[in-house]
């Protein structure tokens, strides 16, 4: 591949979703479209970036996000954030759906909304919504319930979406994480794959979302999950991406990022807590 056709692929992948990638990447580049050339009988890269520079109608879109994104995740991955979920997040959480409950008018809706950005095959929505029923493990007609949560999951890649749908996962997915109490409370069998069940699924939602461009009309959230999504992308982006976390945010509204992720030189509109070996930000 040629350096002209690497900076060409460069310079498409980011505009398609937005992913930056290095001048030392052009093993990536080669490794994860050479398929996409193959499968064509192409016989070099060239060719392939001559089709996409044709591609007016952007037909190719869907193919080249799934090539180029990780899309890697597992059940209650990494931990520590879902632990920082439970011990400070849910509860000041539950304290703002009985405020909401008590209001004559509430302007963003009962409910309390959580985002899962880059959502992936669902497994961290699901996930979260898990925790939630855990605390609402039966329905009190005169108070709190699970039902009193939203979750929304938003990704860019559709295939991966049509899985987090399904709500469908194999064996090999489920034991990655999942511990065999909650695959018992909460999954059912199916011939060879597991269900998730109706109680956890009714709390989500999925929808497209491309984190590079505008989302703020996804409308508000009081919790924000953005995890391993940020390092694809250059500052400005990562600024723009931030920028309007904090303006989706209700007032003192977490964002959970990475176990291994850091606000620190790229954004002051967050406050940062250290809590059960993971940091959590608040809107300021």
């Amino acid at each position: 591949m040629s350096n002209d056709d690497f900076n060409a692929m460069r310079r498409h992948v980011r505009r398609i979703c937005g992913i930056e990638l290095g001048e030392d990447k052009s093993y990536l580049i080669e490794q994860r479209f050479s398929p996409m050339a193959e499968i064509r009988g192409f016989k070099s890269m060239a060719e392939l970036v001559q089709l996409i520079e044709a591609d007016f109608g952007g037909s190719l879109r869907d193919e080249i996000i799934q090539a180029i994104t990780t899309n890697e995740t597992s059940f209650f991955r990494d931990e520590h954030p879902f632990d920082a979920f439970k011990l400070l997040v849910l509860p000041e959480l539950i304290e703002l759906a009985e405020e909401r409950r008590q209001r004559s008018f509430v302007r963003k809706g009962a409910k309390v909304s959580i985002l899962s950005a880059g959502a992936s095959t669902g497994q961290e929505a699901y996930c979260l919504s898990m925790l939630i029923n855990d605390r609402f493990p039966f329905r009190n007609p005169d108070g709190i319930n699970a039902d009193d949560f939203v979750i929304m999951g938003g990704d860019i890649d559709s295939k991966v979406l049509a899985k987090a749908m399904s709500g469908e996962y194999s064996e090999a997915e489920i034991s990655r994480g999942l511990p065999a109490s909650y695959r018992d409370r909460y999954f059912t069998k199916k011939d060879k794959s597991w269900a998730v069940n109706a109680n956890v699924r009714s709390l989500v939602e999925f929808r497209s979302v491309n984190f590079t461009q505008q989302f703020l009309h996804l409308g508000g959230f009081d919790c924000i999950f953005c995890r391993n999504i940020l390092i694809y992308f250059d500052q400005p982006t990562k600024v723009s991406i931030l920028e309007q976390f904090f303006q989706m945010l209700s007032p003192e509204g977490f964002l959970v990022l990475g176990s291994t992720e850091s606000l620190y030189g790229t954004s002051e509109l967050f406050k940062s807590y250290h809590v059960a070996g993971s940091i959590v930000y608040r809107k300021s």
